[in-house]
């Protein structure tokens, strides 16, 4: 047989397809109808369980990078790494690591840069609207 079990006649209950020891032993997803409604188990019978912390990827490196030069507080950066399975400690190393790592010294560089140059231009516009004609449009014809 191939593990189908056959629908009795009036049987309430009776299941069709194959047995989940069947889907199991193939490796097949379980269905619709009873994933989170039964433990998941591997082939050998034990539960499955989460897996480990890991440490963050380069995925998760850029996005330190970039939460760190938008000022984000790094405790809050390490509530959503761990919030998202990563491991504290190896987080924590992470943003440590960054803030020595060229590029992003780079970055921070040329962010000081911008802002500097943000600044001038506003000083600038203030300047600009202290002249009496500034609110005045010039028509020419």
């Amino acid at each position: 047989m191939s593990g189908r079990r056959v629908r009795k006649r009036g049987g309430e209950g009776a299941r069709t397809g194959p047995a989940p020891a069947v889907l199991a032993a193939v490796g097949a997803a379980e269905p619709e109808s009873v994933k989170g409604v039964l433990p998941s188990f591997s082939v050998a019978g034990t539960p499955d369980l989460p897996p480990p912390p890991q440490a963050p990827d380069a995925r998760w490196l850029q996005w330190i990078a970039e939460n760190l030069l938008r000022g984000c507080t790094r405790e809050s950066m390490l509530d959503t790494l761990t919030a998202s399975g990563l491991d504290r400690a190896a987080s924590e190393q992470a943003m440590r690591d960054m803030d020595d790592n060229p590029a992003f010294l780079a970055a921070k560089k040329w962010q000081q840069i911008q802002h500097k140059l943000e600044s001038v231009q506003a000083n600038l516009q203030k300047v600009w609207e202290l002249h009496p004609t500034y609110d005045r449009i010039e028509k020419r014809s």
